[in-house]
């Protein structure tokens, strides 16, 4: 080729990638905004059980529907006025629950002086949790909600007892020493740490001692040796679902790009289906956006960003197809025995495991129970045998190639001829 036919050959090309990379980055874009307008779907009607994690992942997003927003803020605060009054650190709402609370309002500009029942409470619970890993080296509820409730106060500038700060770090080590490492937990924790790291006087400096700062800057070190091994070469995480929790504590520990790979994964993933729950929706937006928890004080809802295009995706129910197929359940106690099944049950198409497990009740001498939680349904009891928390035993879903699931009973949807086996295993 001659040097001139090479050199406009060199600069077509140039003149081209810009171009190429914005229509990748307005298709990205456009995904990630249908993911919000899916969101949108389930806060309406008004739910009777609001979700905070919902109305903050919406508000953590770009585009904004304002109207809908506003409409779930306020059913949010109804639904937890009556919650809150008897709440204390043994009843109310959990340290989780309330801390996503006061972050739900905090991320709509509320009136946060006006919610001291609230920000007392959670003081309580995390002076309770503190007590209880010192006693028993595992909080009353779980090293999530433990930080969750620290990130609550730190965002809204509420000084943290040295000792709550020392415990979190001491517990969530004590945890993980295992190879099989929590990334949820391990990655809230990292947002906490960094939260009070980052806290400041009006005057500079920090409102922390010295002992407390070396405590927290420690942690954060260990936390991200700790993330960092687990990130796969895509970006992404083992559990796909831990994955953007896992960005958000990268990206608020060490801000660059790379925190943000295996986002593209993620959109690929969703529009699968795979983040169909809408909690998994709720926890998965922020960092499409390139937000984590932390950013929820850089809001302050004087942008006119109310893009009323932005409504709730239509949807649609699957179908069924006319076809009939089987499953087969299968029900294990603690000690690995086969104490129910295996016995065969119809499945068609858009068949939850709830639903297998609804026939058996109905047609099969089978019994289960479960709890509401914001994940969906969880179960707690099969045939009479309760999960034990505080012997860190659950109910474990597992497949017959021995594959444990990592979906919810309301979420999975067996395939013909699988084996579903349900075990009653220790964490």
């Amino acid at each position: 080729m001659e040097p001139r036919a090479l050199l406009l050959f060199i600069c077509a090309q140039v003149l081209f990638l810009p171009a190429t990379l914005s229509s990748v980055n307005d298709r990205f874009e456009d995904d990630v905004n249908s993911l919000s307008r899916r969101l949108l779907q389930f806060i309406q009607p008004s739910p009777a059980h609001p979700n905070p994690s919902f109305h903050i992942a919406l508000r953590l997003a770009t585009p904004h529907n304002l109207q809908d927003e506003q409409k779930y803020l306020k059913e949010l605060k109804k639904h937890f006025k009556h919650k809150l009054k008897s709440c204390n650190a043994s009843s109310g709402p959990s340290t989780g629950l309330i801390a996503l609370y006061l972050l739900a309002l905090q991320s709509s500009c509320q009136d946060m002086s006006a919610e001291n029942t609230a920000i007392t409470c959670l003081k309580e619970k995390l002076r309770a949790e503190k007590e209880h890993v010192r006693d028993q080296r595992q909080p009353l509820t779980n090293y999530y909600q433990y930080s969750l409730g620290v990130i609550a106060l730190c965002l809204n500038k509420i000084h943290i007892h040295h000792y709550i700060l020392a415990k979190l770090a001491d517990g969530i080590f004590w945890e993980n020493k295992s190879p099989h490492k929590p990334i949820d937990s391990v990655a809230m924790a990292a947002l906490a740490f960094q939260c009070v790291q980052n806290a400041s006087l009006p005057a500079g400096g920090s409102p922390y001692s010295n002992q407390t700062l070396n405590k927290v800057t420690e942690a954060v070190e260990r936390l991200i040796n700790h993330i960092q091994p687990e990130q796969q070469g895509d970006g992404t995480f083992k559990n796909i679902y831990s994955t953007s929790l896992g960005l958000q504590a990268l990206c608020a520990m060490e801000p660059s790009d790379n925190c943000l790979r295996g986002r593209q994964r993620l959109v690929d993933e969703a529009k699968k289906g795979v983040f169909d729950n809408p909690m998994a929706l709720a926890q998965l937006l922020p960092i499409l956006y390139k937000k984590t928890l932390l950013d929820i004080k850089q809001i302050t809802c004087t942008d006119s960003d109310d893009l009323t295009l932005l409504k709730a995706s239509a949807g649609g129910e699957v179908e069924p197809d006319g076809e009939a197929h089987s499953v087969n359940l299968m029900v294990k106690d603690a000690d690995g025995k086969v104490c129910y099944g295996e016995v065969t049950l119809p499945l068609r198409a858009g068949t939850s495991l709830l639903d297998v497990l609804e026939e058996a009740k109905r047609t099969r001498n089978f019994t289960f129970e479960t709890k509401q939680t914001r994940w969906g349904p969880l179960l707690t009891s099969v045939n009479g045998m309760k999960e034990q928390k505080h012997h860190k035993i659950y109910w474990q879903l597992i497949t017959a190639e021995k594959k444990a699931l990592i979906h919810g009973i309301q979420d999975y949807h067996p395939q013909p001829g699988e084996r579903i086996i349900l075990r009653l295993s220790r964490y």
